[in-house]
């Protein structure tokens, strides 16, 4: 299957909608490539765009042609773009398996494997942030924010909401405009604020620059007054890649998530001197935090640490001084049976002193008429043995 468009002969290929599920004719929705320096596929409704997805970035390629692969479980594509055609084309990971890619009547981007039944295996759009423009024209979406309690839109760097009494309502289409409009961005301290891991704005207008260090991307977007953002392919010192720079309003923007292809990347947005050192400084309360926190959990390990230690040496220390047992230290005499019972009038009642855990305690007269005390192990009592 392929989408896309022939540059020389304006042919396109296209996904088109039934008008419903029992009529075939061209529904509303349709989902297709947009041409441009770095093109991009658009979810229409009739001419209005309802979803959007990057196209596939061919990194570190510093050629007039682009050419990428990505494979999933079902679908193996090839991305091509070059001043002859631009398209995506599509074939089975395994020539064996049914499926299809189809946009249904209510404008969802589907791709389906045959089981038996049919499977959905992705789902274009897939939640709030997915809607095009949904915090509109310098807006940020993130729907792990969508939680009921919290709003998932937020502002770019720079830029604060155009109507707060909307976005307490919960509607961002206004968007955000510039803090400091007054304030000028062309040589005047100015410099880039981080976005991290981002789906990128919308491309239409979008440059492209081939063949740049990160370095010389940030430069070539500083010495134009109108760059507003850029992205930078290159992973590293000394790396060179696709360079990529906004010139007009930043829309569509989002955190990224998995099934956007090639992943999310860093986007640089163009902030004022206050800006900048407002960022700056919360970096370093941030980072200061941090360590205030960090601290108390490094000095309470090694305290742990240090008294498990000083237990250990102690205990070493004890079973040192413990003495050995008695059958190691101690030389017992050893008497046959019948010592025993000449020493205990054959084990008279009249000598019994009492019973023990360890058997019966008999007395033993002596010449001097001292009495010792002796005791015998009842388990013991066999003719032939010896009792200590």
């Amino acid at each position: 299957m392929k989408l896309g468009l022939d540059r020389r002969t304006g042919l396109e290929w296209f996904l088109t909608t039934w008008k419903s599920r029992d009529d075939p004719g061209i529904g509303e929705y349709s989902f297709r490539v947009e041409p441009s320096e770095l093109p991009q596929f658009v979810l229409f409704k009739g001419s209005t765009r309802v979803g959007r997805i990057p196209a596939w970035l061919a990194q570190y390629n510093s050629s007039a042609t682009s050419e990428a692969t990505q494979q999933t479980l079902i679908f193996s594509g090839t991305y091509v773009n070059n001043s002859d055609e631009v398209y995506d084309f599509y074939t089975l990971t395994n020539a064996l398996n049914v499926a299809a890619l189809f946009v249904d009547e209510l404008g969802n981007l589907k791709e389906a494997v045959w089981v038996g039944r049919w499977v959905e295996c992705f789902l274009y759009p897939k939640d709030i942030c997915d809607n095009y423009g949904r915090c509109g024209v310098y807006g940020y979406c993130d729907s792990v924010l969508n939680t009921g309690t919290e709003f998932e839109c937020t502002c770019l760097p720079r830029y604060e909401p155009r109507s707060i009494d909307e976005w307490y309502l919960r509607d961002a289409s206004g968007g955000c405009i510039r803090k400091r409009e007054a304030l000028s961005m062309c040589g005047n301290g100015e410099g880039f604020v981080k976005v991290a891991n981002s789906k990128i704005p919308d491309t239409s207008k979008a440059r492209v620059w081939m063949n740049l260090s990160m370095h010389e991307c940030e430069e070539e977007c500083l010495r134009n007054c109108s760059c507003l953002a850029y992205v930078s392919e290159a992973k590293g010192e000394g790396t060179r890649a696709n360079c990529f720079t906004w010139h007009e309003n930043l829309m569509d923007v989002r955190k990224y998530m998995e099934r956007f292809p090639n992943g999310g990347l860093d986007l640089y947005v163009r902030v004022d001197a206050v800006e900048l050192a407002q960022h700056m400084e919360s970096r370093r309360t941030n980072g200061k935090m941090v360590a205030v926190v960090v601290t108390p959990v490094v000095l309470t390990s090694v305290l742990i640490i240090t008294l498990i230690c000083l237990l250990v040496k102690k205990n070493e220390r004890r079973g040192k001084d413990i003495p050995e047992s008695d059958d190691q230290n101690v030389e017992l005499p050893i008497f046959d049976m019948l010592t025993i019972a000449r020493a205990t009038n054959n084990f008279s009642e009249t000598n019994k002193i009492g019973e023990g855990g360890f058997g019966s305690v008999y007395k033993r007269p002596r010449a001097s008429h001292h009495v010792n005390a002796l005791s015998v192990d009842a388990n013991a009592l066999n003719v032939g043995d010896q009792v200590v």
